[in-house]
């Protein structure tokens, strides 16, 4: 149905007149002629071949006639036709598509069936998206699905902005309905990502002890933060916990402990690079601090120095 198909029949004059056809009538619309200008003339021993084209409306056998009326003996003469209309069908499952949430900067993919439960072949002709988010494969046109057949499309989101996106895919094909528009929809959303205080100051730190400060990174996205990783940029510095991947839901935090255990005196200066999955990525955290010595030993070192000196000044008295 919705195509066509012609075959020629050839009228011959075996006589030894002119043969003239004065009108041909089809008992069906589904089954015309041409040519159909009349009347027409076929000399002696000549032909003429008129083309018949059925065209199915409905399924099923059809039987017509054509009726041919002509100046030889037997007019009007009666010659038949037939043919069967067959449909390819359409259906898609599922009715539509939903994504839910996906977050920006990756995909998700659904899968949509297209099946054919008509008695000829379905031919997908071509498909169109209504928006970039959402794209299908495979995507090589015209595709066939035979009658009781199926095909799998992939359809996957990528957001780029958030909020609900909502889209449509129209599919031309050869079924009745063509073409069908079909319903996509899917949520971008976005991981959000702070840290407080915006640096760490450890102060004067004694040589050989440790001081530990507390930062919190916060979500204030709408889907979850995910902390991939934390460097840090001298040993000095060291934070915890430090098994990744970690997990912040949206609107929740995380404290995070950072030790500065010196090793030299005078001001150090690091940082904390954190990786995640919200936009900024990397976030580059800063730290510094003064590794001082212990008073005490200070002070020891200076009694040395002093007697050492009051040694070398006396006249070689011990």
């Amino acid at each position: 149905m919705g195509s066509s198909s012609t075959l020629q029949t050839t009228i011959s004059n075996p006589g030894t007149s002119d043969l003239v056809i004065n009108g041909i009538t089809s008992s069906s619309g589904e089954f015309i002629f041409t040519p159909n200008t009349f009347p027409d003339t076929i000399t002696a021993g000549g032909s003429q071949i008129f083309d018949v084209t059925f065209t199915p409306t409905v399924t099923g056998l059809l039987s017509g006639t054509l009726t041919i009326t002509h100046n030889a003996s037997g007019s009007p003469t009666v010659y038949s036709v037939q043919g069967t209309g067959v449909a390819a069908g359409f259906s898609i499952s599922p009715a539509s598509l939903s994504f839910g949430n996906v977050v920006l900067g990756s995909s998700s993919t659904l899968q949509a069936t297209i099946s054919n439960p008509g008695t000829s072949d379905l031919v997908i002709n071509g498909i169109t998206s209504s928006s970039g988010e959402f794209i299908f494969t495979p995507n090589t046109f015209p595709d066939t699905i035979t009658a009781g057949g199926s095909q799998i499309f992939d359809v996957t989101f990528t957001p780029t902005v958030t909020g609900l996106l909502a889209g449509t895919l129209t599919i031309t094909h050869n079924a009745s309905g063509s073409p069908t528009v079909y319903s996509v929809q899917g949520t971008g959303v976005a991981a959000g990502f702070s840290i407080s205080p915006a640096s760490l100051s450890f102060g004067n730190v004694v040589l050989g002890s440790s001081s530990t400060l507390q930062a919190t990174i916060s979500n204030p996205g709408t889907s979850d933060l995910v902390i991939s990783g934390i460097s840090s940029s001298a040993t000095q510095f060291t934070f915890s916990p430090n098994v990744f991947p970690v997990t912040i839901t949206a609107g929740g935090s995380q404290v995070f402990d950072v030790t500065f255990t010196p090793t030299v005196t005078g001001l150090l200066s690091g940082t904390l690079t954190i990786t995640h999955n919200a936009a900024g990525s990397p976030t580059v955290y800063s730290m510094h601090r003064t590794g001082v010595q212990d008073s005490v030993s200070v002070q020891c070192k200076f009694i040395k120095r002093s007697i050492r000196k009051q040694f070398n000044t006396a006249d070689n008295d011990k």
